[in-house]
């Protein structure tokens, strides 16, 4: 009895092994509506990022809010080069409190220069970083796994 089920457990072995599913596919989005959507509605011009490197890519984008008086946020997250998450978050609501919003329990580390801009630094109740500070009309707060060099570059390219 033992000579039949040893053949029927390597098919099953080998079926189950054959059958894994690979690595999936990281989706990505085309955030550019968004950007264009809130500026259309604010009457306020969202910096979308330009000349990110080549292998950043945008896994979800969305925009909340309606109307010129109304608060209006963007928010798009990305999968570095380095494979860790950057999330940028753009809005019209006043800094302080889109920080509490998106990094509470945060702790002050300073400021960085950033293309001519002073940004404030934080680090947040996981140990990640965040950057805080304003462009124009907006607040903006970028946060993530990603190391402190990749934030400055989203926050870099921010036109």
């Amino acid at each position: 009895m033992i000579w039949t089920v040893i053949p029927l457990a390597a098919i099953v072995i080998v079926y189950v092994v054959l059958t894994q599913p690979g690595k999936q596919p990281i989706n990505t989005v085309n955030p550019k509506p968004d950007f264009r959507y809130a500026s259309s509605q604010t009457g306020v011009s969202y910096p979308q990022p330009q000349g990110l490197p080549a292998h950043w890519r945008a896994t979800h984008s969305d925009v909340t809010g309606s109307g010129s008086n109304a608060t209006m946020q963007v928010e798009v997250g990305y999968l570095t080069a380095d494979n860790q998450y950057a999330q940028l978050v753009e809005s019209t609501r006043a800094l302080g409190p889109l920080l509490q919003q998106q990094v509470g329990g945060r702790t002050a580390q300073g400021s960085v220069a950033i293309g001519g801009r002073s940004w404030d630094r934080y680090r947040t109740g996981r140990g990640e970083i965040a950057l805080a500070g304003s462009i124009g009309k907006l607040s903006v707060v970028v946060s993530g796994s990603a190391k402190l060099p990749e934030m400055r570059t989203l926050v870099a390219a921010l036109h």
